[in-house]
């Protein structure tokens, strides 16, 4: 059961994540071919990245293994990434505010990091019809904190628990249970100038509730 757990948080959150970019980046694509098509050609290449590195991800789940994003990459470098795709696909500003001189995670909390920023963004794109978007990492004290927030149309009655706006799956449990394996938290509510904002504070030390190889 851990293990069947495991693959699904990965299928969900890594390969989900990049199939919705992807079709994303597709549709806009099709727009904008008419009067945009060396733009559309981009967004037709970065759709093409998107789909091979789910299918790495894919394989390596199945594989039992790690994705090896957090090994290939530093962390500000994945964050920028993700949020470089995103910006390409969504018709949102966007924008990304890490601290200066945050210090690498190990990587079992880096991909914590890394997919709770994955799943956030994605279930802004699909649901939160927001126009501006932020994903901002800092440290406080012994803490990573990771925040996602946006000015769509906010939580639905159930997004609190499990749901995004307008009432789907947020894949929140996914993430509350990435987070427990190091005694984090994850926090959706709503944002104060609307919209809605998705909290991640994970500590950045002590041992693993569990075995992190099947929980992250």
């Amino acid at each position: 059961m851990d293990e069947r757990q495991r693959l699904a948080r990965e299928m969900h959150d890594a390969v989900g994540h990049r199939l919705t970019a992807a079709a994303v980046l597709l549709e806009g694509a099709a727009r904008l071919i008419p009067t945009e098509p060396e733009r559309a050609a981009q967004m037709v290449d970065t759709s093409r990245t998107q789909v091979r590195q789910g299918l790495d991800e894919l394989r390596a789940a199945v594989s039992a293994l790690h994705t090896d994003l957090p090994g290939a990459q530093t962390l500000p470098e994945v964050l920028a990434a993700l949020v470089d795709v995103f910006a390409q696909g969504a018709e949102a500003a966007v924008t990304l505010d890490l601290t200066p001189g945050l210090p690498e995670p190990d990587p079992d909390r880096k991909l914590v990091l890394i997919r709770t920023a994955q799943e956030a963004l994605t279930n802004v794109q699909k649901h939160a019809a927001a126009t501006r978007v932020s994903l901002g990492l800092r440290a406080d004290g012994d803490a990573y904190i990771l925040t996602c927030r946006d000015n769509g149309r906010g939580l639905g009655p159930a997004s609190s628990t499990d749901q995004a706006p307008g009432g789907r799956g947020f894949g929140l449990g996914n993430l509350r249970a990435r987070a427990a394996v190091f005694g984090g938290s994850v926090d959706l509510e709503p944002a104060v100038e609307g919209g809605a904002q998705l909290r991640l504070v994970l500590p950045a030390s002590g041992a693993a509730r569990g075995n992190p190889a099947k929980d992250s």
